[in-house]
């Protein structure tokens, strides 16, 4: 029986012997239940791709946070069953804002031990991809596809940079489950069966624990993807300002900054008093190279930083091929296990959004985030502009700081950067 191509109450009754419905405080279009297969108790989150794409909005954010509440109290391990386009567009800032907060969830579940396994069915992208990156495994087959960008957009946002198009077969095969299997240990390649399913999934359930969530092996694989020869772009170099308005000496008090080609600065000339800067500013795509190296140098910030600051105008993931071929939710779900992981050793983590922000980089560092600031006059976005025109799409999903306050997207609104260091 073809998984891929059954309605999702079939695949759950194909995959489970026993399904529980639990109560969720609301109803959105997931499915959530307390399931048994192989013998083993799981919480269980299905995703129906008929169902708005299988996206998810502020009501689905919250039946995943209460599945991640509930394994954690039972001590179960959490499934998803995938089949999902990612965040729920139409529903902007209150999306953000639910997204935020779940993913911050999963993360400081998995922190602590939690156990997560994915099965995707046919579509992973967006936000479904990144809880498909912190996972123990994923289960995938030829009809599977996951990437924080799908198909069309990473072939149009290709033509709208100027580069070649690439075939949308090379794009499928970049982004299946058999391209992913040979990229990322993670994933894993099964035949497009429910039995196969059912088979592997009652196997991984039967290992006593998860797998490795510390930091360094994660960021050593991702590291060695990264076609460096040190693991960075080049060496910083220091200089007395960046090249951005906003953020410069006369304005945040900061000197000796140090700058990457990637698009990344940081400054540890504060790191007696405590605080580190970093910030992504001078690119309007972060590829997984920014991502890394931004990783990198929080993760190798001196013990003396008790406070990080994040500067962020940069208007999201890159949805190009070269950033896919590496897996681009894996390295934005570590960034975020980096700052929960700095958080919880007692560091704080302000995120300041001084101009654009979104997609991808906007999840990742408002989940990891402690504090989230929006200046005045910044503006946050599921997708950026030139995503949606590409797309032929005619919503407009910027928000103004005044929306973003009152859905909890971010949790201040400040008129002066100046107000951010000192």
């Amino acid at each position: 029986m073809i998984f891929s191509q059954l309605q999702l109450d079939r695949q759950l009754s194909e995959i489970f012997d026993e399904l529980t419905e639990l109560e969720t405080s609301s109803l959105g279009d997931l499915s959530v239940y307390q399931g048994e297969t192989s013998n083993v108790m799981v919480a269980v989150v299905g995703f129906d791709f008929s169902a708005s794409g299988g996206s998810v909005g502020p009501c689905e954010a919250e039946q995943i946070r209460t599945a991640i509440a509930f394994a954690r109290e039972k001590t179960l391990p959490l499934v998803f069953i995938l089949n999902t386009g990612g965040v729920r567009v139409t529903e902007g800032a209150e999306s953000l804002a639910a997204f935020r907060v779940m993913y911050r969830d999963l993360v400081d579940g998995k922190l602590d031990g939690l156990r997560v396994i994915s099965l995707v069915a046919q579509h992973c992208f967006g936000g479904g991809s990144m809880l498909a990156a912190v996972s123990d495994r994923v289960l995938v087959s030829s009809c599977s596809q996951v990437s924080m960008s799908g198909p069309k957009l990473i072939r149009a946002m290709s033509l709208h940079e100027g580069q070649q198009s690439p075939t949308y077969e090379d794009v499928r095969s970049l982004l299946g489950g058999h391209g992913r299997s040979l990229i990322s240990d993670r994933f894993q390649m099964i035949d497009d069966r429910a039995k196969a399913y059912k088979e592997h999934l009652g196997q991984l359930l039967l290992l006593s624990q998860s797998s490795d969530f510390r930091l360094e092996p994660n960021f050593a694989a991702l590291r060695r993807r990264i076609t460096k020869s040190d693991g960075m772009n080049s060496a910083p170099v220091n200089t007395q300002s960046v090249a951005h308005p906003l953020v410069d000496a006369s304005r945040i008090g900061v000197h000796d900054f140090q700058l990457w080609d990637s698009g990344l600065f940081s400054s540890n000339a504060l790191c007696n008093s405590g605080v580190g800067i970093y910030g992504i500013v001078n690119t309007r795509f972060a590829n997984a190279d920014i991502i890394f190296d931004l990783i990198n140098a929080i993760k190798n910030s001196p013990s003396s930083i008790s406070d990080i600051k994040i500067f962020i105008d940069c208007s999201s993931h890159s949805p190009s091929v070269s950033s896919e071929a590496v897996i681009m939710s894996e390295y934005l779900s570590t960034l975020t296990r980096c700052l929960r992981k700095k958080y919880r050793d007692g560091v704080e983590i302000h995120v300041v959004i001084i101009g654009s922000a979104g997609g991808g980089v906007f999840a990742a560092l408002s989940a990891g985030a402690s504090r989230l600031s929006a200046l005045s006059g910044a503006s946050i976005h599921v997708l950026p502009a030139a995503a949606l025109s590409t797309m032929g799409w005619s919503y407009n999903a910027s928000l103004n700081s005044s929306d973003l306050l009152h859905s909890g997207a971010v949790d201040d609104v400040i008129d002066d950067i100046s107000t951010v260091i000192g």
